[in-house]
């Protein structure tokens, strides 16, 4: 595995609404994610997560995740 500050960083999203019969638990997904981070070279620097929410704030949430 390449040194940390080799790695791509990136934020991690996580959509769930409860709206739908078939929902992958956030820790699912986070899981995954973070798998997917490891196998690609990628580090994982910030979470964005809507938990039942609408997806149309989308955009302005992960703008506020980079500014961080």
């Amino acid at each position: 595995m390449p040194p940390q500050t080799d790695l791509i960083p990136v934020i991690g999203y996580i959509r769930m609404s409860l709206n739908r019969d078939e929902m992958i638990s956030p820790g699912i997904q986070r899981a995954s994610l973070t798998a997917w981070a490891a196998r690609t070279g990628r580090r994982i620097v910030g979470w964005v997560e809507d938990l039942d929410q609408t997806g149309r704030n989308f955009r302005r949430k992960v703008l506020r995740a980079i500014e961080r």
